[in-house]
């Protein structure tokens, strides 16, 4: 089975709630894996199934950041958990280093995902040395309303720089099945465990206003906005043919 990945963006992807507040090198768009012929879902599940799931990240991971240098912007790279600790990873990145001898990883986002919870090859000190050579970490689609997210806020949160809650939180908002206040604990509970992280809500529409202006009072730094386009950018399309697919056999 092959798969050609194609690549998008979220239209002014992160936005920061205090516009004095923008971080250096911050991510501006969230690179998404886009397929031909299946879902990512559906890909990455049948690569959970061949017991391939990190071959297929790293895979994934080296096209994201080839992308990226075309881009020379600062981007955020979903990976599953257990792919951020493998040795794959790693090794991929002493590839990165040698190719690309000047790549800057504190322009790079890796964003944990929730498919595989904590997972069995979990150490913290992987994380750390990710950081070292630059990178941002982030903890993706931390849903405190799912009890089992408990373990993997606790094992991922200290050592991570960016924390972001799923659009269902802003669904329950604006539901009223939550309140400014449960925001405000949610909040206080991750900071509680790194004072310093970033909170990013996901799922933001430029219609909702009446929340802009309580985004601030429930801890939330960034929104990310819900609108999607594929990238179009005459660099990337001139540059097409040259860049690797990703094939899962």
């Amino acid at each position: 089975m092959s798969q050609v990945m194609l690549f998008g963006f979220h239209s002014e992807s992160f936005k920061p709630v205090d516009e004095t507040a923008q971080r250096k090198n911050f991510p501006i768009a969230e690179l998404l894996a886009r397929f031909l012929g299946k879902s990512a879902e559906g890909l990455f599940k049948t690569a959970r199934t061949l017991g391939r799931i990190v071959q297929t990240d790293v895979q994934v991971f080296e096209l994201a950041v080839a992308r990226h240098i075309l881009l020379d912007q600062p981007v955020s790279i979903n990976l599953n958990a257990e792919t951020i600790f493998s040795d794959e990873l790693a090794q991929s990145i002493q590839s990165l280093i040698i190719k690309y001898p000047k790549i800057d990883f504190s322009m790079i986002c890796l964003e944990i995902t929730e498919q595989g919870g904590v997972p069995q090859n979990y150490d913290s000190r992987k994380l750390d040395d990710l950081k070292g050579l630059g990178f941002k970490l982030a903890l993706d689609d931390y849903n405190p309303l799912d009890t089992k997210e408990t373990q993997r806020l606790n094992a991922f949160a200290p050592h991570v720089d960016i924390v972001k809650f799923p659009f269902q939180i802003l669904e329950a908002l604006r539901e009223g099945s939550l309140t400014k206040e449960h925001v405000m604990g949610f909040t206080q509970s991750i900071r509680h465990l790194n004072s310093n992280v970033i909170v990013i809500l996901e799922g933001f529409r430029e219609t909702d206003v009446e929340y802009s202006f309580l985004l601030k009072d429930m801890g939330i730094n960034y929104v990310q906005m819900s609108s999607y386009k594929p990238v179009n950018n005459a660099h990337l399309d001139s540059a097409r043919n040259t860049l690797p697919t990703l094939a899962l056999s």
